[in-house]
């Protein structure tokens, strides 16, 4: 979401004799892009231009936007409705952990924003220790990056997993590479004009390339393949995980399911092993939430986890020449041949499956690296540091994200049965466990809206809505649109849950 940097043109075509000229408007992005202005210069610059550029809807035009959604229709889901073996949970409460991860991870998205591309040192001169993010902070470090998008929105991130979402309505809730396609190319045209976009904005490298790909409607998956063949078959970014959680949801009680879906859904822009391992883990981690696997005793967590890194090896491995391979510039580089060279389909299918078990074995060492630090802070201050999540030279990986989702995962103890945070988990008078979870996540620096969109999706789906901090969620500029969203996939999922957003 947002407004892209290509379009300010248009924007300011459009401006009123009360708003800024051409000239003050140049005046301005001087000031906001110069080192050397005053940081008092340089936030007035920020707040004119935001409110310039970014549009705001009226009430009217969110109702529209809210009945845009309400009016749409879509067959029927079938099964349509749960199995009475599928969880060990209410109705009520799967509810709450499906509004809890749509909610959770564009929470965590708006919030990561204010830090997103910074340093740790960066966000410690400008915002100190102990600031507290929100989706709307009280200061926001003044940048034409963060200028982009309206206080208390998201970004591309929540874009295209309600992207997901919307695919996975329409499907009858199952993956279809070649549905999404066709709804993110036009959202790469137009973002999501009932919420005022004229086009998309924040879109990763690699996503961008394979969405405007000849192919990438025809063949989606073939298209992302060719474009990550082109490009050395190294990018591993983390362009799908952002979007994957939702689609642990439909059918949670079928392992294929969840599988199947989260595999073609990333198949469709990122080819990587690494990046389909990290969507499956995140699915199947979804997926065991829902059914309600226990979360409350030590060590649990760390099951779910390495439950879901075993389903995804048996996933990934037998079948390894599905979606891709990974580490197959390395692989070249040793045996003296170009990294782009084409290979025979046997060569083809030993590089797959090499390139899919060094993919497991660096998930393991991820995992491993985690397990059993959460009941300790200084050690799980440790973890989240030893996942230097800014480091400018992996600062996309899509293993950074994954690993700090399933760090905040485990930091978040939650009541299984009521989604209502543990008391003794936060301090009295604050936000609660998903804010203080997320605050240390964005405080990292580096990708932090996608890793806090990962992030929130996971915590979300633990400590379900009902967790969330209630004034985070007043916060969200589209919080209605959404919820719009969750009542769909809910009725399709013939689960009943009360609508507790506005």
């Amino acid at each position: 979401h947002g407004i892209s940097v290509c379009t300010m043109g248009a924007a300011t075509s459009t401006s009123s004799s009360n708003e800024p000229t051409a000239a003050e408007l140049s005046s301005l992005l001087a000031t906001l892009g110069s080192a050397s202005a005053p940081p008092d210069a340089k936030t007035a610059a920020f707040a004119i231009l935001n409110a310039h550029f970014v549009p705001r809807l009226s009430p009217a035009q969110k109702l529209a936007a809210v009945a845009a959604v309400d009016v749409q229709r879509y067959v029927p889901w079938s099964p349509r409705a749960p199995p009475p073996q599928a969880s060990t949970l209410p109705a009520g409460v799967i509810a709450d952990k499906v509004r809890g991860l749509v909610f959770g991870a564009a929470l965590g998205d708006a919030t990561g924003l204010a830090t997103e591309f910074l340093s740790p040192d960066q966000v410690r001169d400008f915002y100190g220790d102990g600031f507290p993010y929100s989706p709307r902070p009280t200061r926001v470090f003044p940048d034409t990056h963060r200028m982009m998008w309206a206080p208390g929105d998201w970004t591309d991130d929540t874009d295209q997993l309600v992207l997901v979402l919307q695919s996975l309505l329409h499907t009858g809730g199952h993956g279809d590479p070649a549905d999404f396609a066709a709804r993110l190319r036009a959202w790469c045209a137009h973002g999501f004009p009932d919420l005022g976009d004229e086009s998309a904005a924040g879109l990763g490298r690699h996503t961008k390339a394979v969405a405007h790909h000849a192919r990438f409607l025809e063949s989606p998956v073939a298209a992302a393949r060719e474009v990550w063949l082109h490009g050395g078959r190294t990018s591993a970014a983390n362009g799908a995980v952002m979007r994957a959680a939702v689609a642990g949801v439909p059918f949670f009680w079928e392992a294929r399911t969840a599988e199947t879906s989260g595999k073609a859904l990333c198949c469709a822009t990122h080819t990587d092993p690494r990046c389909v391992a990290s969507c499956l883990v995140v699915a199947l981690c979804v997926r065991g939430m829902l059914r309600g696997v226990p979360m409350e005793a030590p060590g649990d967590v760390d099951a779910l986890i390495h439950g879901a890194v075993v389903a995804t090896e048996e996933a990934l491995c037998p079948r390894a020449g599905a979606c891709a391979p990974a580490h197959a510039a390395a692989a070249a580089a040793r045996s003296g041949g170009p990294a782009g060279d084409a290979a025979s389909s046997d060569d083809d299918a030993a590089v797959d499956a090499a390139s899919s078990a060094a993919a497991i074995a660096e998930l393991r060492t991820l995992v491993a690296g985690l397990a059993g630090k959460h009941n300790c802070p200084a050690s799980e201050a440790a973890a989240l540091s030893s996942l230097d999540l800014a480091d400018p030279r992996s600062i996309g990986y899509t293993y950074k994200c994954l690993g700090a989702g399933l760090w905040a995962l485990g930091c978040a103890p939650a009541a299984d049965g009521t989604a209502a945070a543990t008391a003794a988990s936060v301090a009295p008078g604050s936000d609660g466990v998903f804010a203080a979870t997320l605050r240390r996540v964005v405080a990292e620096g580096g990708d932090a809206d996608t890793n806090g969109a990962v992030a929130g999706a996971l915590v979300g789906c633990r400590v379900g809505f009902s967790g969330l901090p209630a004034t985070w969620v007043a916060e969200l500029e589209h919080a209605s649109w959404l919820e719009a969203h969750v009542q769909k996939l809910l009725v399709m999922m013939g689960i009943t849950g009360s609508a507790t957003s506005s």
